[in-house]
């Protein structure tokens, strides 16, 4: 079993992202925004992380940055709502494996988990 971090303001959002974790067999951890996250990456060592884009204290880009400034050893997929093709190459560029549109098509989001955890 693995560990993944889901990272959203959005309370609704990281209960939708757990329970489809939880339903291929991973254990998930939250944070409520991007510095909480960044602590948890640090602290808690997550196998895979899932984060949004826009959020108080620290956005999805700065927490993106932050990973690869540290070279912390973890996968990042970005899930938001934002559709701007500059911003989802952005992401990619700043080393997110994915990058999903709100709401995520859970058999290709449920599948790239299920690949990047084996």
């Amino acid at each position: 079993m693995a560990k993944v971090l889901i990272i959203d303001d959005s309370h609704f959002t990281r209960t939708i992202i757990r329970k489809l974790v939880k339903d291929i067999g991973h254990e998930t951890i939250e944070a409520a925004n991007g510095q909480e996250g960044l602590d948890k990456i640090i602290n808690e060592k997550p196998d895979l992380v899932m984060t949004d884009l826009l959020m108080p204290e620290m956005d999805g880009i700065k927490l993106l940055e932050a990973v690869k400034e540290r070279e912390a050893d973890v996968s990042v997929i970005v899930i938001s709502s934002n559709i701007q093709e500059t911003v989802r190459q952005q992401c990619l560029e700043l080393g997110a494996i994915e990058f999903f549109n709100k709401p995520p098509n859970k058999e290709k989001l449920q599948k790239l988990i299920v690949e990047r955890l084996v």
